[in-house]
């Protein structure tokens, strides 16, 4: 059986509605995460978090083996170390935002949502992530220099579907860098 395929030509202005609603919820979602990176709840923990990590006499040797030892636990069984983030109030603060119901885009929903200290270690997260040092990550390292940028397309394989992140690089009131958010966005086709 021979299958073909036939072009349909669309309009100029259908392209260009498209694109601009797609710009819309692009629009949106990095103002939500935006917003969400301010909180006052979730900065005061990331602080909080930085001054326990800058007391430590080796916070590098302790991300490396709570790292370790997150990458070897079994999915379905977090460890207390683990349960005690993903079940903190940081944690239960990004999980209000994973699906925002609106009237303009339907539910807008994001799979994943990350905050990290300064360090890169996790602080917050919607739910378990493949580790908990971040801060080896491209998008990670790029955040400490770009208020705010989007990844590439790729296939986030903790959320399970392929992404545009959108990553905020986290501020004090003085404007140094204390963090970052990391929100998986899903593709959607145009």
């Amino acid at each position: 059986t021979l299958i073909s395929s036939v072009s349909v030509p669309v309009p100029d202005d259908q392209i260009r509605e498209q694109v601009k609603g797609q710009l819309d919820l692009l629009t949106f979602k990095i103002e939500q995460m935006v917003e969400l990176a301010e909180n006052k709840d979730i900065i005061s923990a990331v602080m909080d978090s930085n001054k326990r990590f800058a007391a430590m006499d080796d916070a590098n040797a302790y991300i490396a083996e709570k790292d370790l030892e997150w990458i070897k636990t079994p999915m379905n069984s977090p460890s207390p170390f683990m349960s005690a983030i993903i079940e903190s109030s940081v944690s239960d603060l990004l999980r209000e935002k994973l699906v925002i119901p609106t009237q303009d885009f339907g539910d807008v929903s994001f799979p994943e949502i990350i905050v990290t200290n300064s360090f890169g270690a996790n602080v917050g997260q919607s739910d378990r992530t493949e580790d908990y040092n971040q801060g080896d990550e491209g998008w990670w390292i790029r955040a400490k220099t770009v208020s705010i940028h989007i990844t590439e397309v790729a296939w986030d394989s903790s959320a399970e579907i392929f992404s545009a992140d959108i990553i905020i690089k986290m501020v004090d009131e003085d404007g140094n860098f204390i963090g970052v958010l990391k929100a998986v966005t899903p593709i959607r086709e145009v």
